[in-house]
């Protein structure tokens, strides 16, 4: 004595191999997006923060290597591509260097100085780039 059996639907039969073709199809249709190292970065003067100035950094912008305070999170390809972005030239490869915080004590106060991450940018033979 079933009271909702005529409520319910009754299932048609679907042919299953149909089903996974159609779906396969909606899968490759949405996987569709730019690899990340083409896309353009939304803000690269966040990425490329400040460059570095020191007797060192002059040195190698003479052999076509400069060096920038980037951001914490940012990484080699991120890297890239915010400096391509901003100065219009190949990049030929990245350097990073993460320094870490520094204890210091200042009037018997213990603190510390902050650390950064610094990228070395090489860029492509035959390019300059004038960032002063």
């Amino acid at each position: 004595m079933n009271l909702f059996s005529d409520l319910k639907k009754k299932k048609k039969p679907i042919d299953k191999e149909k089903e996974k073709e159609e779906k396969k199809e909606e899968k490759k249709e949405e996987k569709t997006p730019s690899p990340r190292w083409q896309k353009k970065t939304d803000q690269p003067a966040k990425i490329l923060q400040s460059p570095h100035l020191s007797e060192k950094a002059a040195r190698l912008e003479e052999e076509g290597r400069y060096i920038f305070q980037v951001a914490r999170k940012a990484n080699k390809i991120e890297i890239e591509r915010a400096f391509e972005e901003m100065y219009g030239v190949k990049v030929h490869k990245v350097r990073i260097i993460n320094l870490p915080r520094r204890k210091r004590n200042w009037r018997g106060q213990t603190g510390y100085r902050s650390g950064r991450k610094k990228a070395i940018i090489q860029v492509a033979p035959g390019e300059k780039v004038n960032i002063h």
